[in-house]
């Protein structure tokens, strides 16, 4: 299996096969919450989207990752979003080669970045042992969200 880990520059650039495969794998972090191509759009024109990518002869996405940026007053900083692997490929490695593709775009990035950010559930074992191992910390802080909808 040779896994090969891609930047999409633009949403205009996927296939609707492809499309198709993001939203199967968006499904599985929230089954719950309907895919928005127009979403997925946006966030690409602000951040980077990495796709891995199995390069047998379907060439399908079996993991993603979306890597925003903020920039306030005081700092910028990255954000990482929607870090899944299909199911059939957690496992291998594919999950910690998406993150570091997206760490070295963040060090990559013209305008400084302090930090970048992420959040999990808890329930996510695997996921957050990934992201200790990767060096991230969990933030003594607390996290709110109105919901707006």
């Amino acid at each position: 299996m040779k896994i090969t880990y891609a930047s999409v520059i633009a949403f205009s650039n996927l296939k609707p096969a492809q499309i198709s495969q993001i939203s199967d794998l968006l499904r599985e972090l929230s089954p719950q919450r309907p895919f928005v191509p127009e979403q997925l759009s946006t966030a690409i024109m602000f951040g980077s989207l990495c796709i891995a990518v199995d390069e047998d002869p379907s060439n399908k996405i079996i993991g993603m990752g979306l890597l925003l940026f903020r920039h306030t007053a005081t700092h910028s900083s990255g954000l990482i979003e929607d870090v899944v692997v299909s199911p059939a490929y957690r496992g291998k490695g594919i999950g910690k080669g998406i993150m570091n593709y997206l760490i070295a775009k963040a060090r990559g990035f013209p305008r400084h970045l302090d930090a970048l950010e992420l959040s999990s559930r808890p329930s996510r074992i695997e996921a957050n042992a990934l992201y200790r191992a990767l060096g991230f910390e969990l933030r003594d802080t607390n996290c709110y969200r109105l919901k707006l909808h």
